[in-house]
């Protein structure tokens, strides 16, 4: 049995759509608390899919993202998919935060500001160590980046960081 499967299954046995959405909604309001970018583009949880272990949040991002061309700056969108991709780690992750190994972002189309931005994230790997997610960013219908990333598994105890 392939780890993908296993998995999914597992994910499928433990979290209903109903706990990963509480789940999704948490990790975005601890972040918005954490962070001064999450702050001043707030977004929100859309949809979860718990049999793909998917969650799709919704921006819109403000003139203060743009770059000397009126769009999107490639950095607010690495941004995006980076906390985006740390949403659905946390929601089926667990109880587990993490930061970020490395990720990579692939701009297909300019992203513009001040129109609602849909994010489609996946978390693909949950094991040891190591998480891995997968982002995708449609203005619309049209699909404008992709990403792909890993992230550390750590819990916190007080002032504590255990890694797991």
């Amino acid at each position: 049995m392939c780890a993908r499967f296993l998995f999914k299954k597992i994910m499928n046995d433990i979290i209903t759509k109903e706990e990963a959405f509480k789940r999704a909604k948490k990790a975005l309001d601890v972040l918005k608390k954490d962070f001064i970018l999450d702050r001043l583009v707030p977004g929100k949880v859309i949809d979860v899919d718990s049999k793909e272990c998917t969650v799709t949040l919704e921006y819109v991002l403000p003139d203060d993202c743009t770059n000397p061309w009126g769009i999107s700056h490639g950095g607010a969108t690495a941004w995006l998919c980076d906390l985006c991709m740390a949403v659905a780690i946390s929601t089926y992750g667990g109880a587990v935060h993490g930061t970020t190994i490395d990720m990579t972002v692939n701009y297909i189309e300019p992203i513009p500001l001040n129109q609602p931005i849909r994010v489609v994230t996946k978390c693909t790997k949950i094991g040891g160590f190591i998480r891995r997610g997968e982002s995708s960013v449609y203005v619309g219908s049209k699909l404008a980046a992709t990403s792909v990333g890993n992230y550390t598994g750590i819990k916190m105890a007080g002032e504590q960081v255990i890694k797991v």
